[in-house]
This record gives C-alpha cells, sequence and structure tokens, in this order.
C-alpha cells in the first residue's frame, strides 16, 4: 500500500501507522517474507522483531515498486507449520522521506512472500509429472515483481530458471500446453519446441475462467498481437539506443519501429506483430482497390475484399491491410500497417468488408517543408494476418497522380 492519497486532511505532519494481519497456512514449509516500503518500518512475527527498516535501509541498486519510491526489500526466513496462526504486525512512520527517488514521495509498505523451495527438485518433479499425464500445462509468466509503472525491464527473458523448466518438460511431453501471463513481449526460445503457446497478457481477476474457456474449447480465441515477439533483446530496433546514457533518450530507430524493423533488416521475429491463431480458418477473396487516390486532403478510398469462415466453428478475425510505398523519395518500411477492422463470423458464412483509407495512410512529414506530404506515385494494398511477409492473402494497387500537402489533423 502506498499512501498517496485519499489522507484523512486531519492526520498530522508526522503520523505512525500499524497495519496487522494473521497468516494460517494449509501445510508445513519454509517461507521467506520480504519488507519494502517508504519511510521508516519494522516487521513483527508473534511479537518477534522479523525485519528492521526504520533503523536503517539497503543501498539501492535497482528500480522498485511504486516509482521507484519504496526501498529494496529485507527478507526474513521462517519455518512454518500447518494449521499455525502467525501474527504478523508492521509499524511504519512516514519520517526520511526527503531523500526518495521517484514521481510521488508518499510513504507506505510492501509485505509479500513466498514459498522456499529445492529448484533442482521441483523442476525435476515437474518433469515426472510431465511423463504421467496427458497433458501438462505449465502457467507462468511475469508477476508484478518485475513488471510495474515507472520503470523499464531490463531483459525478455522470464525470470530464475523458468526457461529450463519449460523446456524440460516439452522434453519430456510434447504435448505440454504453455500458457504465459506478461504485460508486453517476452522471450521464448522453447516455442518452436512447444505445440501449444497461449500468451494471456494480464486478464484480471478472471484470467482463470477465461483461459480455460479456451483451453477447453468453450471460447474462440481470435485475439492478434499488437506488437512484436523478438527472439531475443539484442533484435529489438531499440536495442542500440534505448537507456544507452545517463540522461538522453535517441530514437535512433527513426521510422523503422516495431514490425516496420523486422522486415526492414530481414530479422524474422519469433511471432510477427498481428499474428494470432484461432480454431477456424477463414478465406480472402475478391479483393477491390480503386485504381487512383484524389489528390485531395479530403478524399478517402474504400477498398473491399470478400471475407469467409471456412472452418466448422464460430470465430472472429481481424482483416489488416498494408501500404507498400513503390517508390519514395525518403527511405519507407517495405509495408505499413495502416488499416485493419475486427469481423466476427459463423461457421460457412461470408461477409464482404470494407476498409477506408485516407491521407493518413499515405503520408509522411516533410522537414523541409514542415507538413505532411503525400508524394504522387504507387502503393500497394496488401492485405495479411500479420506483417510476416509470408502471411500476405491478396494484393492490390492505386495511383495517387499529384502529389499534394497538408497540416494540421
Amino acid at each position: 500500500m502506498h499512501f498517496m492519497d485519499s489522507l484523512p486532511d486531519t492526520l498530522p505532519e508526522v503520523w505512525f501507522a500499524r497495519i496487522r494481519t494473521s497468516l494460517r497456512p494449509d501445510r508445513s514449509l519454509k517461507y521467506r517474507f520480504g519488507l519494502s516500503g517508504a519511510g521508516k518500518f519494522k516487521l513483527f512475527i508473534d511479537e518477534k522483531e522479523a525485519i528492521d527498516l526504520w533503523t536503517s535501509h539497503p543501498p539501492k541498486t535497482d528500480s522498485t515498486s511504486c516509482f521507484s519510491a519504496f526501498t529494496m526489500e529485507r527478507f526474513a526466513d521462517l519455518d512454518i507449520q500447518k494449521d499455525q496462526a502467525y501474527n504478523l504486525e508492521v509499524h511504519l512512520v512516514n519520517e526520511e522521506l526527503e531523500d526518495l527517488v521517484g514521481a510521488a514521495p508518499a510513504s507506505g509498505v510492501r509485505l509479500g512472500g513466498f514459498e522456499i523451495v529445492d529448484e533442482d527438485e521441483t523442476i525435476a518433479q515437474a518433469v515426472e509429472l510431465a511423463r504421467n499425464i496427458n497433458v501438462p500445462i505449465i502457467l507462468t509468466g511475469l508477476s508484478g515483481d518485475y513488471e510495474y509503472e515507472g520503470t523499464d525491464r531490463k531483459t525478455l527473458g522470464l525470470p530464475g530458471r523458468v526457461d529450463e523448466l519449460i523446456e524440460r518438460v516439452i522434453e519430456a511431453n510434447p504435448n505440454a500446453v504453455i500458457i504465459t501471463e506478461a504485460g508486453t513481449a517476452i522471450a521464448m526460445p522453447w516455442a518452436d519446441k512447444a505445440k501449444t503457446v497461449i500468451h494471456g497478457w494480464l486478464g484480471g481477476q478472471e484470467t482463470g475462467h477465461g483461459l480455460v474457456d479456451v483451453l477447453f474449447g468453450d471460447v474462440n480465441p481470435s485475439g492478434r498481437l499488437p506488437l512484436t515477439f523478438a527472439r531475443r533483446l539484442e533484435d529489438v530496433p531499440a536495442f542500440f539506443n534505448f537507456a544507452k546514457s545517463d540522461h538522453d533518450i535517441v530514437y535512433g530507430e527513426g521510422v523503422f519501429i516495431g514490425h516496420r524493423y523486422y522486415e526492414k533488416v530481414d530479422r524474422p521475429p519469433q511471432f510477427y506483430f498481428g499474428h494470432g491463431l484461432s480454431y477456424t480458418k477463414f478465406e480472402y477473396s475478391g479483393l477491390v482497390v480503386p485504381p487512383v487516390f484524389e489528390s485531395d486532403p479530403a478524399h478517402a478510398m474504400t477498398i473491399t475484399v470478400d471475407l469467409k469462415n471456412v472452418g466448422s466453428v464460430s470465430g472472429a478475425e481481424v482483416v489488416q491491410v498494408y501500404l507498400r510505398d513503390v517508390e519514395s523519395s525518403v527511405q519507407r518500411p517495405a509495408r505499413e500497417l495502416k488499416a485493419f477492422t475486427k469481423m466476427n463470423l459463423a461457421a460457412g458464412v461470408s461477409q464482404k468488408i470494407s476498409v477506408g483509407l485516407d491521407k493518413y495512410a499515405i503520408s509522411f512529414w516533410d522537414q523541409a517543408a514542415s507538413k505532411w506530404l503525400a508524394e504522387a506515385g504507387f502503393f500497394d494494398v496488401i492485405l495479411a494476418t500479420s506483417s510476416d511477409p509470408a502471411a500476405e492473402v491478396a494484393r492490390g494497387r492505386f495511383e495517387l497522380q499529384k502529389s499534394f500537402s497538408w497540416t494540421g489533423l
């Protein structure tokens, strides 16, 4: 809890808090408590001091919770017994906040914990279990200890030995289902060996029910990746620029951000922007692209395509429209997503889909003129199921016969 706001106006400038709770484990185990916060605070377990962050704070060696306002954690290990109640109490005072580094210098405290395990032993247990069941399911990802507001991750990897665990379970049982949860992209060095990978993002309190619905086929997954999943951190477009200096952020990738970069350098990622699988299949036909885009900033073009669900279950398809400027006076990506729409179709049903393209789709910023420029020439319209060049399903072409410039929105 972080006391950034909503505190009573009647509190004095310096105030104290005492926070109490209890823990009753359902089995005996070795447990590690972790405490961090802002201010001065201590943890007591059954009235015995367990962690002291009142007398001193450990050196700040990494970013921390609450906009990096909290201290590094200190820990206490305890052998806890089944069905025994443990009384936990935190004492806190909002002093020594003046040296905080962060956006919101307010007091607060964070108490957590986890079971201490023998990693070799638990991985071996998981492998043995995988060998003796039909379909093992691994649910893993990044928790709030690794992803939180006000900081940037330093790696795409999963923490600890999770990748090793996944690799070994897949080797023991190739039918393993790997479910990951994270707010952004992660590296998946084992993905090519896995038959089933579900990236669940951060689904909130109904995540479990949603994942079960997908696994058992009650819901047809129809999501598409809103970003690229690189194979490794070194493949990310901003690798040589971001966080490589003390104060300046250099956007050195220019226009080659996201999916535009990977095709430019011919470096296939793990999963392309726009990628996503489904329990059904869709068929595209009859793409119609008007031959000419009028040389008028107010003009908008409509392209159409027939979409049919050729599978056996209902589902949704995201129709993705990419543009390629065939010849440009400036360096431009090989293709750029310029429009998309999502359509739900029952099995066997087809529908004509319309997608609009306007001045924003064909223009780039002209630095010399300080205006947006739509440059005369030919443009390829590429329909695809992702930004993967191999995912193209249809292509057309139109011409802008005369260049025009425009300003504003």
